[in-house]
């Protein structure tokens, strides 16, 4: 069986002196499923073999990753449950639509029949909604035994309404976290370096968000008006919209949310978005996966790539079960390097070879922000950093940051303008100015100096601007045609040449004035 992490011994050791209950707060690429697939095999010998274990899941691609892993970890007796094989094992899979019917009745008999169980909530966060909390129906049976019942929620972050009305009620406390962080400073997840691509409405777009900016705040002062308690309290604007729908404002309610949604959706569809998303597509290689918030993006980037001889493939809601797993397929093989989705990569499927995540447009929520660079992160045998591009509008209600969570002391963060269609960095330009005067180039022919221009105009997009020259010339070995590798390379030696001959200079004059 694999071996565990420091922190999934420490996690593993704390489940247990909580009774075997609770939740685990672990960040994306971390290893979750190993740590509570090890916990389930430690607490079944613990218990002499009387512990039938119950996985929810919430999409149907993660039972067959579960059955994975399990399988890997020599597991025996694991059955996948669907509409067309009700089977239990002594490991049961489903999802949680399945799960909110069938559960209960198979716990209750577990009960009766005096069984441990294990209710192992993948992504636990979703199982707080008034739906889904079903599936704890069992506690209410007269045959629920609270000594058989034993629980672990997994999830990269417990910031949920729910959290404690009703997930820690049914699942227990969360006992244990592990955050990026934490990830990063043990070296479990790989390195990466953020570039935060400022792109711009045009004209009209402006005009559109300056106009439905000033409507919501006349209809928050509108709202704060009837209801001041609102304002006095500091109410973020699901507590708004909660309070209007108990007063029974459904019509105050409802047009607040929809001039949000409103603004939100020309924030997202803004024209330089996808121009952006195609500039750094041709000027970087690499896996790479691009995160959309809108199905039609996916098409429209598809198309646009497709014009310009890249193959792509597509992965969202709308596609079947079959065409999805062609899609991560085609992807992990390397037939196709670009993967564009529409959020349903957010949560628990494994491309552990992806190398760039593009965000295009990005989600509110710290869960998905923490899922999607966890599709780029996982680590890898002389993986580079991965690199992650977030777009945004800075003139918007839109973050600036996308990990704001993670301070640029802990990262390499940087700070691109997108602006006429090309990408500028003020610091890469200073070292492409520097660069270019003490370079002579007067050999080189047009066709050269053409794609010259071309490698020093992306060369501000790309992760080997970070490296040392001792890692560039070990990549240059690896790839011998890296045009980017040998730019950098150029540009890193020529730099220290002149800063070394510069620190002799300074040295010299130093000593004669001493003389």
């Amino acid at each position: 069986m694999a071996p565990l992490y420091k922190w999934q011994e420490e996690c593993l050791s704390t489940w247990k002196n909580s009774g075997y209950r609770g939740i685990a707060e672990v960040t994306t690429g971390a290893g979750k499923t190993l740590m509570a697939v090890k916990g389930s095999i430690m607490l079944n010998e613990e218990i002499n073999n009387n512990l039938y274990v119950y996985i929810v899941v919430p999409k149907v691609a993660l039972k067959k990753q579960w059955k994975e892993v399990l399988l890997k970890n020599k597991v025996k007796d694991v059955e996948i449950w669907s509409n067309d094989k009700r089977k239990k094992g002594k490991y049961t899979i489903m999802t949680i639509n399945t799960a909110r019917n069938i559960l209960p009745l198979l716990a209750e008999n577990d009960f009766i029949n005096k069984r441990h169980i294990l209710l192992i909530l993948d992504e636990v966060h979703h199982y707080g909604s008034p739906a889904n909390s079903h599936i704890f129906d069992f506690i209410n049976s007269k045959y629920y035994d609270k000594s058989l019942y034993h629980s672990l929620g997994l999830s990269a972050t417990t910031k949920v309404r729910t959290l404690y009305s009703i997930l820690i009620p049914r699942v227990g406390d969360v006992f244990f976290r592990y955050n990026l962080s934490d990830a990063l400073s043990d070296g479990i997840v790989n390195d990466f370096v953020v570039f935060n691509v400022a792109v711009h409405f045009i004209e009209e777009e402006k005009l559109l968000y300056d106009t439905i900016s000033r409507d919501i705040l006349i209809t928050f002062g509108k709202i704060y008006e009837a209801y001041p308690i609102l304002k006095k309290v500091n109410s973020s604007f699901f507590d708004v919209i909660d309070f209007l729908k108990k007063k029974g404002e459904e019509e105050m309610a409802w047009g607040l949310e929809a001039q949000i949604r409103e603004r939100r959706d020309l924030i997202i569809r803004a024209d330089t978005r996808l121009k952006a998303v195609l500039g750094i597509i041709q000027y970087t290689e690499g896996k790479t996966i691009v995160f959309t918030e809108r199905i039609d993006q996916v098409d429209a980037l598809s198309i646009k790539l497709k014009a310009l001889g890249i193959k792509t493939v597509r992965y969202h809601g709308d596609m079947d079960f079959r065409m999805k797993e062609k899609s991560l397929s085609s992807f992990k093989d390397g037939s196709c390097r670009i993967l564009i989705c529409c959020k349903a990569l957010d949560e628990g499927l494994d491309v552990p070879d992806a190398d760039i995540a593009i965000i295009m447009s990005s989600t509110s929520t710290e869960l998905q922000r923490i899922q999607r660079i966890g599709r780029v992160i996982r680590k890898s045998n002389d993986k580079l950093p991965s690199s992650l591009y977030y777009i945004h509008v800075p003139e918007s209600v839109e973050d600036d940051e996308y990990l704001n969570f993670l301070s640029r002391e802990e990262r390499i963060i940087v700070d691109i303008e997108y602006k006429k269609d090309e990408f500028l960095d003020s610091l890469y330009i200073d070292e492409m100015v520097s660069f270019l005067n003490l370079s002579d180039f007067s050999k080189l022919s047009k066709e050269e100096i053409k794609r010259l221009k071309y490698l020093l105009k992306g060369g501000c997009l790309r992760i080997e601007r970070f490296l040392d020259i001792d890692s560039l010339k070990y990549l240059l070995s690896k790839n011998k045609n890296s045009e980017f590798i040998k730019l950098f390379l150029l540009m890193k030696r020529t730099l220290q040449k002149t800063k070394k001959e510069s620190t002799q200079k300074q040295i010299s004059n130093t000593l004669i004035e001493e003389l």
